[in-house]
């Protein structure tokens, strides 16, 4: 794969490029200070990737400083001009042939809410048709899993039920531009059938799930068409290779004997899938020209280290604490983690350590310089798809931009407004929050769930496991996560957690952590789609990072209003976490899209007195361009939505419902059913 030119960075004319600089606004000392403090402190938090946290406590002390130097002074605001965009209007993707009919879901009258009411239950008496659509789903189901490996336990505890086989390996690891080209007849192939169901003879649930796969087989074929070869994740600094492994390895789930003996039967392919990986890595960052760094190639050996530890090894220890729940004897229990020590020993620990080797070995060919993906052929395309994939939204890459940017330009002016109002200054000297008291990771999440009751709808109890992580896993970027139960398992739900980070500012910001993983994040949100009409075991394997993750950066947000008694502390709270995200989320795109260099985005930031630590920035936006979005991009959208079905009538409840009611999907599927324009 040849890159493109580097140097050409501009996209489009010089006019086109002005439209994505920031209006300059002025600011009062206290301001600037806080501006000026808005830098990304990357802090991780797993929820099947990493996340980005960071605290604040540096910049609002700086900004108290500031401020209680200059109270007596008047606080006139210089806004200056401000320049009008245009709005950002969503484009649809590539339209394929043999297309569904669209059977759009028709304008609610003003005196109608769709889907403001909970839809729960579950319908048995089918007629012919929706047999027939649920018959596509099963086949669908089955067609997607074959391959899986050890994905599929964590899908199904007992996949023979649905049709499946087990698959006691680590899935496929190779991609070729044929099998892209397989995927893509098969959603052709599945596209055609879905075009013989007759929409308007299903359940609302069904319809819902028919809008899911008209858009799944248009992206599946607009893939294929694509030079995917212009990124590969194998060595990202976040999600990569490895810690997708540990976290398959540490989080396997043991219900029964036979999970055990299944697991070790697994953990014998891993040498070979490692050498797949190796040979799909060599491909990728030297054939292809994908971005390869020294930092990634530390970062990898660094993932495979911690899981080569002799004392207190994380493997271990999540093993033995796992087994617990197969309810065999301690000395059952005892032997089993013995003879998974000799696994390890035997299989495991050789295959990481000649995997670290072979990396070792590609440092010669690592990059100098960072570069977007924009830089390679067909990089700037398929950064767009992958967005666009991630978010849920047919906007363009400079839709997206834009659309970011406004964001980023109202939220942090209302910062500004918020540090030049002197009468602020109390919230100030409040925060970091150090008030609320609870340090039980089991009671704050026990508390939430009461505290929800009278802002979002009610759901069926539902038990879920709250646990530690073991001492060998408790790094300081691990602040929680939440694991998705298996479908045939849905009563076990965890949530692991850290206990070192129920210490911060005196537990505020871990309140809001386990906010955002349980109640009313993810635990709830994937609670209440299970219990609503349509629920297919296809929704568990259909990923849509921008509603789940905006619905749950949104409920932590709000959650910080059940232990904060001042709504401004609370404001703070949320907003230095928002802004930051909405940083890389702007730098991502102008990076890795919009040809940006780093000059770039120091320049456009500039203009809002923020200076960035570049190096870090870029090394993240560049390394994993679409990890940063869902949190940021998917928050903005699930509050837009919510805005737009309270201008349309809703109370705050329904709105929160008719989100809930649609479940994880694009926000374009969201908003046709929503009747959002």
């Amino acid at each position: 794969m040849i890159r493109a030119d580097r140097e050409a960075v501009r996209i489009g004319s010089e006019d086109e490029e002005n439209r994505y600089k920031a209006p300059k606004r002025g600011l009062s000392a206290a301001a600037h200070q806080a501006a000026c403090r808005c830098v990304p402190r990357l802090n991780g938090n797993t929820d099947k990737m990493k996340k980005i946290k960071k605290k604040i406590a540096v910049f609002l002390t700086a900004v108290l400083c500031v401020i209680a130097l200059g109270a007596c002074k008047s606080s006139v605001k210089n806004p200056g001009s401000k320049r009008e965009r245009n709005e950002a209007t969503p484009t649809v993707t590539a339209v394929p042939t043999a297309v569904p009919t669209d059977n759009p879901t028709p304008e609610p009258t003003p005196d109608v809410k769709p889907w403001a009411t909970p839809n729960f239950g579950k319908i048995t008496d089918y007629t012919d048709e929706q047999k027939k659509f649920n018959k596509l789903l099963d086949d669908l189901l089955v067609e997607l899993l074959d391959g899986a490996g050890i994905s599929m336990h964590f899908y199904f505890e007992e996949p023979e039920k649905y049709g499946l086989s087990k698959q006691l390996n680590f899935g496929e690891a190779d991609e070729s531009s044929d099998g892209y080209e397989q995927y893509a007849e098969m959603c052709r192939t599945y596209q055609a059938r879905l075009a013989e169901i007759r929409y308007d003879e299903l359940t609302p649930g069904q319809k819902l799930n028919y809008d899911r796969l008209k858009h799944e087989f248009e992206a599946g074929q607009k893939y294929a068409q694509l030079n995917t070869s212009a990124y590969c994740g194998y060595f990202s600094l976040n999600n990569n290779i490895i810690s997708g492994l540990s976290t398959n390895l540490s989080e396997y789930t043991f219900l029964k004997e036979q999970d055990i003996l299944d697991y070790f039967t697994t953990l014998e392919d891993l040498p070979s899938y490692l050498n797949k990986v190796l040979d799909g890595a060599k491909k990728a960052y030297i054939d292809d020209g994908c971005l390869m760094t020294e930092e990634m190639i530390d970062n990898l050996l660094e993932k495979v280290d911690e899981l080569l530890v002799t004392e207190n090894n994380p493997l271990i220890e999540s093993f033995a604490q796992n087994i617990r729940e197969t309810g065999i004897s301690k000395e059952g229990q005892d032997a089993y983690v013995a003879r998974y020590q000799d696994v390890l020993n035997t299989i495991v620990f050789p295959a990481l350590k000649d995997f670290a080797a072979e990396a070792e070995k590609m440092r010669p060919y690592a990059d100098k310089e960072l570069f977007g993906m924009c830089k390679l052929e067909g990089g700037k395309e398929y950064y767009e798809f992958l967005a666009q994939e991630t978010l849920g939204v047919s906007m363009n890459g400079y839709q997206m931009l834009e659309y970011m940017q406004k964001r980023f330009d109202k939220e942090y002016n209302e910062l500004v407004d918020f540090a030049n109002d002197i009468s602020n200054i109390r919230a100030f000297a409040k925060y970091p929050y150090k008030d609320y008291k609870v340090t039980d990771a089991k009671e704050m999440i026990d508390s939430l769930k009461e505290y929800i009751k009278t802002d979002y709808p009610a759901i069926p109890d539902t038990d879920y496991i709250v646990s530690s992580l073991p001492k060998a896993m408790q790094q300081p970027n691990v602040l929680a996560y939440f694991l998705p139960p298996q479908y045939d398992v849905q009563q076990r739900k965890v949530i692991r957690y850290n206990p070192s980070s129920l210490t911060e500012d005196g537990g505020a910001s871990f309140f809001n952590t386990l906010a955002h993983e349980g109640y009313p994040g993810h635990l709830y949100q994937n609670e209440y789609f299970a219990n609503c009409e349509g629920y297919h075991p296809i929704n568990c394997i259909l990923n849509y990072l921008g509603y789940m993750e905006g619905w749950a950066v949104a409920a932590g947000d709000n959650a910080y209003s059940y232990i904060i008694d001042d709504e401004k502390v609370a404001y703070l709270a949320t907003i230095d976490y928002n802004i930051n995200m909405e940083i890389l989320a702007i730098a991502s795109i102008g990076i890795n899209y919009a040809g940006w260099e780093a000059a770039d985005v120091e320049q456009f930031f500039a203009q809002y007195d923020i200076e960035l630590q570049m190096d870090l920035v870029m090394q993240e936006v560049t390394s994993e361009g679409v990890i940063f979005l869902p949190y940021s991009f998917g928050r903005c959208l699930i509050l837009d939505t919510m805005e737009k079905l309270e201008a349309k009538g809703y109370t705050e409840m329904e709105a929160r419902t008719a989100i809930l009611n649609i479940g994880p999907c694009t926000f374009d599927v969201l908003w046709k059913n929503l009747g959002i324009e």
